[in-house]
């Protein structure tokens, strides 16, 4: 069995370890293993609000700050954006505020 490298986190502006059982880059899974009581996770806000009012979660470090991760959305340049996935992106950077690096694709 391979061993899992801990995972590093940034809070308060400095580097984190945490180690144990479980590991993963899902935010769904690690969101699964912290209700199923495996251990503490570092998830969005978005993902644990209903879990922690009613509850089901608690906040570890409530007033600490965790450092910003970016998110991408990859389309290709070269066809038109369906409708659909416009919706999204568009959702995406309402939601998610942030500079993008390239939206909509400059030419």
């Amino acid at each position: 069995m391979q061993q899992s490298l801990p995972a590093r986190w940034t809070i308060d502006g400095r580097e984190r370890v945490a180690a144990g059982a479980f590991r993963s880059d899902s935010s769904e899974a690690v969101h699964r293993a912290a209700l199923s009581g495996l251990g503490i996770a570092l998830l969005p806000a978005v993902r644990v609000r209903d879990d922690i009012a009613a509850g089901r979660l608690a906040p570890v470090l409530p007033d600490s700050h965790i450092a910003p991760l970016d998110i991408a959305a990859v389309h290709p340049s070269h066809k038109s954006l369906a409708p659909k996935a416009r919706v999204v992106l568009d959702f995406l950077k309402a939601k998610f505020p942030g500079e993008p690096i390239s939206y909509p694709p400059q030419m």
